[in-house]
C-alpha cells in the first residue's frame, strides 16, 4: 500500500479467480474450461480442422451459453474485486497498471481506464482472421459491427438441442470481412504465441512487468507465460 501511495509503478496481474465471484468458472478448477474442453479443443489447429464443430462443441458451450443445451447467453457483472482494482488504478496519484489473463471484459465494465489495462489473452466478443497476411490476422480485430451473421438457416432456429443449440446463439459461422476466411475469437489459444496478434500488447505488458516496483497477483494459478515472465524477472529487481 505504501508503494502504491508513493506513486511507484505497480502491476496487478489478474486471473480467473478474480472473476469467480461474478459467476464465471475458474479456468483450471474441477468444473473449469481446462477440465472439460481444453486438451482436445483449445487450439488453432483444432479450429482449422473443423471450424463449425469447434464453435459448436467447444467455444459456445465453454464461453457463451449458460448451460449445456441452452440457447441463452451468459451475462456477468463485475465483482467487488474488479471495482477495487479499478479504484486503485484510477487514482491520479497512483501509477498502477493491470495485466489480465481474463477475456471477460469485466475490468473495463468496472471502470478501469483502458490505458491502464492489457488484456494479454484477448477479449470475448472480438474476432481475428486465420488467413496469413490479412490485416485482421495480426494487426486489427474484427468487431461485432463488422460481421454479417444474418444468414442463419432454419436448422439453427430456437428450440434446437445438442450442438444445434449452440448454433442458435452463433448463427452463421463468423468469417473475415476482408478476405472471407473463417474467423476465430480474439483469444490466445494454446498453440499460439503472445506476439501473434497486436491486440495482446505483449511487449507493453513486458515493459510494465520489467519496470514495476511491486507485483500484485490476483486469482491466478501461475500456469501461463505472462506469470512466468513476471516471476522470473522479479528477483532481478529486488
Amino acid at each position: 500500500a505504501r508503494i502504491i501511495r508513493r506513486g511507484d509503478p505497480v502491476v496487478f496481474v489478474t486471473g480467473s479467480g478474480l472473476s469467480a465471484p461474478s459467476g464465471i468458472p475458474t479456468f483450471r478448477g474441477a468444473e473449469g474450461v481446462w477440465a472439460k474442453w481444453v486438451l482436445e479443443w483449445g487450439t488453432r489447429a483444432a479450429f482449422l480442422a473443423d471450424p463449425r464443430g469447434w464453435y459448436d462443441n467447444f467455444w459456445i458451450p465453454a464461453h457463451v451459453v449458460a448451460e449445456p443445451g441452452s440457447t441463452s447467453e451468459r451475462t456477468y457483472e463485475p465483482s467487488a474485486g474488479h471495482f477495487a482494482v479499478a479504484e486503485v488504478a484510477a487514482c491520479r496519484q497512483t501509477n498502477v497498471h493491470v495485466i489480465t489473463q481474463n477475456i471477460d471484459g469485466l475490468h473495463q465494465r468496472a471502470g478501469l481506464p483502458s490505458e491502464r489495462l492489457v488484456e494479454v489473452h484477448g477479449r470475448a466478443g472480438l474476432l481475428k482472421c486465420v488467413s496469413p497476411g490479412c490485416r485482421y490476422a495480426a494487426a486489427e480485430s474484427i468487431g461485432p459491427a463488422q460481421l454479417d451473421l444474418a444468414t442463419a438457416t432454419a436448422e439453427w432456429e430456437a428450440g434446437a438441442k445438442g450442438p444445434d443449440a449452440a448454433r442458435t446463439v452463433l448463427g452463421a459461422l463468423p468469417t473475415c470481412p476482408a478476405c472471407g476466411a473463417p474467423a476465430l475469437p480474439q483469444a490466445l489459444l494454446f498453440d499460439e504465441e503472445y506476439e501473434s496478434h497486436s491486440f495482446y500488447q505483449y511487449r507493453k505488458a513486458r515493459r510494465w512487468l520489467d519496470g514495476g516496483q511491486a507485483l500484485v497477483f490476483v486469482g491466478t494459478s501461475f500456469a501461463v507465460g505472462v506469470t512466468e515472465h513476471a516471476l522470473l524477472g522479479a528477483p532481478r529487481r529486488q
